[in-house]
């Protein structure tokens, strides 16, 4: 089954289902990674603000 899509520069294209169906997944697996991400920043600055809240409360000791 073909579907009929408008891309971002407006212009009609034919694309197969599976090539959507391919594409959709491609989308959801890079925002996944991309929260993953985000997640392992996150940690990474809550980890790296605790270490240097550790530091600051040595150096008043």
């Amino acid at each position: 089954m073909d579907f009929m899509v408008r891309d971002d520069k407006k212009t009609t294209k034919h694309y197969l289902e599976e090539e959507l169906y391919n594409n959709g997944n491609l989308k959801i697996e890079r925002l996944e990674r991309l929260k993953l991400l985000m997640e392992m920043c996150e940690m990474y600055r809550s980890k790296k603000a605790i270490r240097i809240g550790d530091e600051s409360n040595n150096k008043n000791l």
